[in-house]
Formats: structure tokens, C-alpha cells, sequence
């Protein structure tokens, strides 16, 4: 079989990239394994209060992890809840029996609205036109009322749930002071002695 140019020139060409590619795999085989990943440095970042650093998943040697209440949405839950629900406890205490679903936190004023908007249109007379009215009136007050109770019941859970995280240095405790009188091999003073614990 006779081998023309045209036909010489691609096998030449695949011999040439086999070896190059058999002589790299033989190099990369017995270079030495890559170095391990660098360990970012582990500094705690200050914030705009002094002596507290930002909390970042980990506490560096020489600092502890301090945790409290979000203190803000605490006292905001608990008011905002307490407030709607006092409004609507005595509203439903003023009208003996007829609103008593207004006495069950959250959910009372949901059930009350929906009552309210079902009852729009099914009274008769000339007063209908009113009545209707103030209940559609009374349906979106209740309706605010339970959206207020549920978001301070929301505000007062997520501010104990979720605690503002951070650091602070660990101090040194001071060193012992400890004062013998008369110590041994001593003709007569005070030896003062420090314990580093």
C-alpha cells in the first residue's frame, strides 16, 4: 500500500498529538500533589459598638460568643399584640355575648370579619342600607385587628428566635495575690508571692 501526501499528512499529524499527549500525562503523574486550600485568617471584624465583634459562624481563640433577645421586636411584639388584643377583649367584654368570638387571640377576629362579610346584604327594611354598611365596616376593623395581633404574636417570636449574635474578648482573670507573714527561712518581714493561676 502506497502512501500519498494527502494521506500521510493526518496520520503524522494524530502520531504527533498521541505523544505529546502520553509525555503530559507521564509528567502530571509524578508531580507533586497540590498544596492544601490556605485557612483564611481567623480575625474577628469590630462593629460600631465598641468591644463587639461581628459573629461569623466561628469564635477565634480569645473571644466568646455572646447571644441575646432582639430586644426591639420583643417589646414591639408584646405591645403591638397587647394593645389589639386588649381593644378587641373589651369590645366583645361591652357587648355581652354578642361578640365573644373577640376574646380568642388572633384568630377570634378572623372568624368575627368573616362573619361580618357574610352577613352583608341579608337584612330587610329601610335600615338594610346601614346595616350592611357598618358590617362591612366592622369586617375590615376586625380583620386589622387580627392582622395586628398576628404580626406583634410574629414580631414578639422571631425577636426570641432569631438572638443578636456576637463577640467579645475573653479577659485574663487578674492574678492571685497571696501575702505569707513569716515565711520559712526568713528572720522576720513579709513575702509577698504572686500564683499565676
Amino acid at each position: 500500500m502506497h502512501l500519498t501526501a494527502t494521506t500521510r499528512l493526518p496520520l503524522v499529524l494524530g502520531a504527533l498529538l498521541l505523544s505529546l499527549t502520553a509525555r503530559a500525562q507521564t509528567a502530571d503523574d509524578f508531580s507533586p500533589p497540590p498544596a492544601p486550600p490556605q485557612e483564611p485568617s481567623r480575625v474577628a471584624v469590630p462593629t460600631d459598638v465598641p468591644g463587639r465583634y461581628e459573629y461569623e459562624g466561628y469564635v477565634p481563640q480569645g473571644y466568646h460568643l455572646v447571644s441575646q433577645p432582639r430586644w426591639g421586636l420583643v417589646g414591639g411584639g408584646a405591645a403591638m399584640f397587647s394593645a389589639s388584643y386588649a381593644a378587641s377583649a373589651a369590645l366583645g367584654a361591652a357587648f355581652n355575648g354578642t361578640l365573644d368570638y373577640l376574646f380568642i387571640p388572633v384568630v377570634g377576629a378572623f372568624v368575627l370579619g368573616v362573619q361580618a362579610f357574610a352577613a352583608v346584604g341579608h337584612e330587610s327594611g329601610w335600615f338594610a342600607g346601614l346595616a350592611s354598611f357598618f358590617e362591612v365596616v366592622g369586617g375590615i376593623l376586625c380583620f386589622a385587628d387580627g392582622i395586628l395581633q398576628a404580626g406583634g404574636l410574629a414580631m414578639f417570636i422571631v425577636g426570641l428566635a432569631k438572638p443578636t449574635q456576637w463577640l467579645e474578648k475573653t479577659e485574663a482573670p487578674p492574678p492571685a495575690v497571696r501575702v505569707s507573714v513569716g515565711a520559712p527561712r526568713a528572720p522576720l518581714g513579709l513575702t509577698l508571692a504572686l500564683a499565676l493561676p
